[in-house]
């Protein structure tokens, strides 16, 4: 989807995914377990950005 709206600008792909903020789109508990877990998932999204950066398959590691 934003591959096609920002016409394969990758930098403007990433500039837009980068703004995705997981506190606007899940609810999160503010108990440490609750947190520690949307922090567990803020660092996998940061891998597979990278990942995909690199052109590696997060599926192939």
């Amino acid at each position: 989807m934003w591959h096609n709206a920002l016409k394969g600008n990758v930098v403007s792909i990433e500039a837009t995914l980068n703004q995705f903020k997981l506190w606007q789109h899940i609810d999160i508990d503010e108990d440490a377990e609750s947190e520690a877990n949307a922090f567990a998932l803020s660092q996998e999204i940061a891998t597979s950005w990278r990942l995909s950066r690199a052109g590696i398959s997060a599926t192939k590691i």
